[in-house]
């Protein structure tokens, strides 16, 4: 981050196969901040323990997700 940010909510959005996402904090270690079940209604879900990301730390975000019956590719990230 090159700013200071607070973050308010966490939005879960994935393919058909996402089970959750969350999103986490690195400074020294990590730290979830929240996390969403993308197959219920998709909105900005509150976090519940408010904090404050600071410059430098990194913020990521991790997507669970099952495959045991669909053989394809599953891209992610940018493309």
């Amino acid at each position: 981050l090159e700013q200071t940010i607070w973050p308010l909510a966490i939005f879960g959005h994935t393919h058909a196969l996402g089970l959750k996402v969350e999103a986490w904090t690195f400074n020294k270690f990590w730290s979830r901040i929240g996390s969403a079940d993308p197959q219920i209604p998709q909105y900005f879900r509150p976090i519940e323990n408010p904090i404050i990301l600071h410059t430098n730390e990194i913020l990521a975000v991790k997507c669970h997700y099952e495959n045991l019956f669909v053989i394809i590719k599953i891209p992610f990230g940018v493309h």
